[in-house]
């Protein structure tokens, strides 16, 4: 017998740099909305769930996205492919305690550390992509009640590859805190979203889809970590409309999105009073065209238009912010146009060799400057499930709108840079929701011509700094059946201080981040799970002293951010049953305890009038008990 030789095709390797989830554009999620509502310590929350992936910062309590020692503004976030103005709710002078978008609204999340490629712009650090969830199969009623919130919504599957969605909550966290015995707001956090959706699909690959988001809060009486006594006050509306659709012709791919969306926030505080009003329309169009298997080009252009107006008044000396302190009065309108188009392919030589190579070009009349970022990424399969990754690209962002106000800012500011090196090993299932996956990788990231706030929301520009880090992801089966996670990350940030110009660590320089995760089926229908997570102490700046001012006392400070918080450790346990009542009804009932060691991490400290006694600002999510129901009937 004769053996004839034959040629065999492997699957292309499909790995990126930094990135966790899938492409949009690509099938098959990671980060899906009841991985978000399980993960213990989430409390149901996307954002707080990307918290624990590796390249993100525990710099405080909130839900923030800090990216490899970067602020939180320097993470864009987008909705089917349109900007989200308002991306987080119920903000305090600690940060905020939510996002914005409910899980269940979503079907699939994208989420990068860097490295991200040419399509995306205006995000120094990192990207949230997020797709709001498609057409309804069946007729869907749902409805859930907790300690601090009240949902229902409706799905409807209409003929004609027709769906509607629809969804309304209520929060109000005065039950929540009464329980576990906390009163440190006048007004306990409340807010209402209002949602709905329309979504025609008469195939797989041709859909369009309308998507309308409203929402308030207010938050009134967090006390601001500077002072012994100080009373907090925020109240937020936004409202975003995205109208977005996609379809395949033959090897050509187009997708388009085009958004409205307003936000007011006014903010309230010892010598504070600032409301801002923004306004922001925004236009996307995108072709793929992708003539072989080995071959995909991509090319595509944005614009937008954002209107934001300022009306109140900061303190004039950014070392005197008690209340009756002199203050500089605004009122002003600031209007920007920024139009951005991009290139992009991606080439398989060979199908252990991945590249992905790019360029975007941007203009914002704000700074009158056009900015070219090229970008090339690439993935190499070393042996079986084995894979080297490595990614390099230029980053370019506008400052804030606040940044081109005539009082505080200054008009004409140049967009801030970026430029991302990272290198790693993938091991693994880095595509799927479950099996064995090792992801470790190292980075660079330098700074230029950065714009930051200080205090008294002071400008600080032409700034510059330098992250280098490490992070470490690993996800395996552990003996029993307990579905582990583990992620760690190592960050060296340093950057211009904004108060006094001179280098020091950034506020975001988070040393050591860890988060162990530990989830069990248990008799078919349990499900348990642990959240630890530890991390070295935010950097803080210190006073030091103090000197009498007519008839206040004003700070002396120390090295700018030369101190660091206690370290922040936290443990979160939740259980939850799965349970059919009748036919075609599927519910859950959780319960889950946060910060189950009663660990009181210190988010600051206060001061008293002239600053002889100092005081450490507790943890605002002390030991919680949270419980609640959801339900749902379909047919």
């Amino acid at each position: 017998m004769r053996l004839a030789s034959r040629s065999v095709l492997l699957e292309p390797v499909r790995a990126q740099a930094s990135t966790f989830g899938d492409d949009p554009s690509r099938a098959g999620v990671t980060i899906t909305p009841l991985e978000a509502v399980t993960t213990p310590g989430s409390a149901g929350d996307i954002y707080r769930a990307l918290q624990t992936f590796p390249g993100v910062q525990t710099v405080n309590e909130s839900a923030g996205l800090f990216v490899r020692g970067g602020d939180v503004s320097e993470t864009k976030v987008l909705l089917d492919n349109a900007v989200v103005l308002s991306p987080y709710r119920l903000e305090t002078p600690t940060g905020a305690a939510f996002g914005t978008f409910d899980p269940f609204l979503l079907e699939g999340v994208f989420f990068s550390s860097g490295g991200f490629g040419a399509r995306y712009g205006d995000a120094l650090s990192g990207l949230v992509s997020l797709e709001t969830i498609s057409l309804p199969t069946r007729n869907t009623v749902s409805a859930s009640a907790s300690v601090a919130a009240l949902s229902s919504s409706v799905a409807l599957a209409l003929p004609g590859k027709v769906g509607v969605r629809a969804t309304g909550t209520r929060t109000s966290t005065g039950l929540l805190f009464k329980l576990n015995g906390r009163d440190e707001f006048d007004v306990a956090p409340e807010g209402t979203d209002l949602s709905a959706s329309l979504v025609w699909a008469p195939t797989r690959e041709r859909e369009v889809k309308l998507f309308g988001l409203s929402q308030s809060d207010r938050v009134v009486g967090a006390a601001d970590p500077s002072v012994f006594h100080s009373t907090f006050r925020a109240d937020r509306e936004s409202g975003l409309v995205v109208l977005s659709g996609k379809d395949v012709w033959g090897s050509w791919s187009p997708s388009f999105s085009v958004s409205g969306s307003e936000a007011s926030r006014l903010e309230e505080y010892q010598a504070f009073r600032l409301e801002r009003r923004e306004r922001y329309a925004q236009g996307r169009a995108e072709l793929a065209w992708a003539p072989r298997t080995e071959l995909s080009l991509r090319a595509g252009a944005e614009v937008e238009r954002r209107t934001s107006s300022f009306g109140g008044y900061v303190p004039e000396s950014d070392a005197d912010d008690a209340a009756g302190a002199p203050v500089r009065f605004l009122d002003s309108r600031v209007v920007g146009v920024r139009d951005g188009a991009w290139l992009e392919s991606e080439w398989h030589p060979w199908s252990d060799l991945q590249v992905t190579g790019g360029v975007r070009t941007d203009r914002s009349d704000l700074t009158g400057e056009r900015t070219w970022d090229p970008r090339l990424a690439a993935a190499l399969r070393i042996g079986g499930s084995a894979a080297l990754t490595a990614a390099w690209g230029t980053y370019h962002q506008m400052p804030g709108p606040l940044a081109y106000d005539p009082t505080l800012g200054k008009p004409g500011l140049p967009p801030m840079r970026a430029t991302h090196l990272i290198g790693g090993l993938v091991w693994g299932d880095a595509s799927g929701e479950s099996g064995a996956l090792l992801r470790v990788e190292v980075y660079q990231k330098r700074y230029r011509d950065l714009v930051q706030l200080g205090r008294a929301y002071k400008l600080g520009d032409n700034g510059t700094g330098t992250t280098r880090g490490l992070d470490l992801f690993l996800r395996a089966t552990a003996p029993g059946d307990i579905a582990t996670r583990l992620s760690y990350s190592l960050v060296s940030a340093r950057r211009t201080d904004p108060n006094t110009g001179v280098m020091a660590r950034s506020p975001f320089d988070i040393t050591h981040n860890l988060v162990l995760i530990a989830e069990r089926e248990w008799r078919a229908r349990w499900r348990l799970g642990a959240t630890y997570h530890a991390s070295t102490g935010a950097p803080f700046t210190e006073v030091v002293g103090a000197h009498p001012v007519e008839d206040r006392f004003l700070p002396e400070y120390g090295k700018p951010f030369g101190a660091r918080l206690p370290r922040f450790e936290r443990l979160d346990l939740t259980a939850s049953r799965l349970l059919s009542l009748w036919q075609g009804n599927l519910s859950t009932v959780y319960v889950s305890v946060n910060n189950a060691l009663n660990r009181d991490n210190v988010s600051g400290y206060r001061y008293n009038e002239d600053y002889t006694e100092r005081a450490p600002a507790g943890s605002l999510f002390r030991r919680t008990v949270y419980f609640g129901v959801t339900t749902s009937t379909s047919w």
